[in-house]
């Protein structure tokens, strides 16, 4: 006969349920320590109580039903987003396929930037653990989820898994849900996945995937080749450390390395095109934006008066950026139709800057990520995995495709030789 026990609910034995409530007990004690979420789901069904399915978290961008959002300006102690009347569809097929919804997770205000954000970086307490998807990849990295979806528009989920040593993805543009999100970029704009280990990035890949041809296709062995940069700017130590990891590689026969052909300016270009058109799509958004009160505008014009020089842009440059970021696109299709280039994902850890150093640190992050935001391409951050090798910096190798010809299936699968190949140095 079922009996009751604490947690309310009748089971055939209280074992399973003192097992959840154990683990329960030790997710909430982390996320305390660590300031990941920024609404836990304490009436969830299921939520926390059930253990039958993975458990993920949610960007603070994205709706879910019945949950206000803050959009990152937690600091505005009763002011919020009201509560969401439907969730966004990629928060709704997870939870059909048994995933289980933790909370929503802490971002800075509008997802812009590393910073503004009390989540601890675990690897160095008082430096920032990257953003703009911050709690959901801390949570991720702590285990305080087993995996999370954040939003990307020029990297923002790529740097922090690159800081927090775990695996995060940047899809094809459009190939996944991107339906009730806080969308101030939605030319760059995708819902990205982050994960502890690349199995977990591919089954959120076939549920979360509209392209069924290529979530359905069998394992494709990889048929293109993979540039390589070498460039001094990125620092002698990061440099060094990354050629380690080419010599690696290059002795890997699955792999086809390839000296680059491509000026690493040319590379860093599309961090200037985000940057104009993101100005602009921003700014308009805010213009736009009637439901949220005039606390939020108000927060959202401060916010954005420090955190750019020139946040507005005149509709010619918008347009002009457009059409560069098109001829780019283009260009790059038309030059590399079988290539994807591996750079590191982040220099170094982002240290504890005073603001009016952030611009220039954020500026030179987003030139090893903006690259497949503009593309529209699919990009992943393979972690080092520091603690099982001798890679000692700070970064995670960043593995993008130059055109929309290389599906997330054969991404995936290189980024499995290069993760193999580098445990086994």
């Amino acid at each position: 006969m079922p009996t009751s026990c604490s947690c309310g609910r009748k089971h055939f034995g209280s074992l399973r349920c003192m097992i959840m409530n154990e683990r329960n007990s030790k997710r909430m004690l982390l996320d305390k320590r660590f300031h990941t979420s920024a609404t836990v789901l304490e009436s969830e069904p299921g939520a926390r109580a059930d253990d039958e399915g993975p458990v993920f978290g949610v960007k603070d961008l994205i709706a879910v039903q019945g949950v206000p959002r803050y959009l990152g300006f937690e600091r505005c102690i009763g002011h919020k987003q009201p509560e969401a009347t439907e969730s966004a569809t990629c928060v709704s097929l997870l939870r059909n396929h048994g995933y289980k919804l933790y909370a929503t997770q802490k971002t800075p205000p509008l997802g812009l930037g590393l910073t503004d954000v009390d989540t601890v970086y675990p690897a160095m307490p008082g430096a920032y653990p990257g953003g703009s998807s911050t709690g959901s990849a801390v949570a991720v990295s702590t285990g305080i989820t087993d995996v999370a979806l954040g939003t990307d528009s020029m990297g923002s989920v790529r740097k922090p898994a690159a800081l927090n040593d775990i695996w995060g993805f940047k899809p094809m543009h459009g190939s996944y849900p991107s339906d009730h999100i806080c969308d101030t970029s939605p030319s760059f704009t995708d819902v990205g996945t982050l994960a502890r280990n690349l199995e977990d990035l591919e089954a959120l890949d076939r549920i979360l995937n509209a392209d069924v041809e290529s979530r359905n296709s069998a394992r494709k062995p990889t048929k293109f080749k993979v540039l390589t940069i070498d460039n001094a700017s990125m620092g002698p130590a990061i440099n060094a450390q990354y050629q380690r990891a080419l010599v690696v590689l290059s002795g890997d026969n699955d792999i086809r390395l390839e000296s680059s052909a491509i000026d690493w300016e040319q590379l860093a270009y599309p961090a200037d095109i985000t940057a104009t058109i993101s100005n602009y799509e921003l700014m308009r958004a805010i213009r736009q934006d009637e439901t949220s009160g005039s606390w939020l505008r108000r927060e959202i014009n401060d916010y954005v008066s420090r955190y750019m020089d020139n946040p507005t842009v005149p509709a010619s440059d918008y347009r002009q950026a457009l059409q560069e970021k098109r001829n780019y696109a283009q260009h790059m299709e038309q030059r590399f139709p079988d290539i994807a280039v591996l750079t590191p994902a982040l220099p170094q850890r982002p240290p504890s800057l005073p603001w009016s150093n952030r611009s220039d640190m954020l500026h030179r992050l987003t030139r090893y990520t903006s690259l497949a935001n503009v593309l529209g391409t699919a990009s992943i951050c393979i972690p080092m995995h520091r603690s099982n090798s001798s890679f000692s910096y700070d970064f995670g190798l960043l593995l993008t495709s130059l055109t929309s010809t290389i599906t997330h299936r054969q991404l995936f699968e290189t980024a499995r030789i290069i993760s193999g190949a580098i445990s086994a140095a």
